[in-house]
């Protein structure tokens, strides 16, 4: 399922900032990192979108429809597609 691919690889980025900030922690780098400290915010970012632009959003009832965008656009939606594309480097279908 296209959900699985682009929730694997937020938990791989996710993971790699863990990994991250691990070393900052054990003082493995003098400064912090700019990735760190942007990334972990344009990942919630990312999520937070997909998380509106999931079927049964909130007080959808249809899984079919993204609840976000209306009930004329089957999901996986536009949105949800190209951020999708953009994670897995693969459209969803």
């Amino acid at each position: 399922m296209a959900d699985d691919r682009v929730t694997a690889e937020l938990a791989a980025i996710r993971e790699d900032f863990r990994v991250t900030a691990d070393l900052e922690r054990l003082g493995g780098y003098k400064t912090h990192t700019a990735a760190l400290r942007h990334g972990t915010a344009l990942l919630a970012a990312v999520e937070a979108v997909l998380a509106l632009h999931r079927p049964g959003f909130e007080m959808c009832v249809d899984a079919v429809w993204c609840c976000h965008c209306g009930v004329s656009v089957v999901w996986p939606c536009p949105t949800y597609r190209a951020i999708s594309a953009a994670l897995t480097g693969k459209d969803t279908p």
